[in-house]
């Protein structure tokens, strides 16, 4: 119990990442494709991991990936 304003809420991003990709083609799937420099993914996981009011960033990814997710996904500090 106190001021409302020091009460801290984690908050947590969920990255739906878990498609195939399939209509696009080719051998990976879309968010794993390079976009100016980085997997797509890349993108929208450093953009919660870098906001200050994230805590946790949670990352569904297809089975075969979650098992043993891409290097890089690591390595982004959160």
């Amino acid at each position: 119990v106190g001021d409302a304003s020091e009460v801290s809420n984690p908050t947590s991003a969920i990255v739906v990442a878990g498609g195939e990709g399939k209509r696009l083609g080719g051998e990976l799937p879309k968010q794993f494709l390079d976009l100016g420099g980085k997997p797509l993914l890349a993108w929208s996981v450093e953009t919660f991991a870098d906001h200050p009011e994230v805590d946790l960033v949670v990352v569904a990814l297809p089975k075969e990936y979650a098992e043993s997710p891409p290097p890089w996904l690591s390595d982004i500090a959160i």
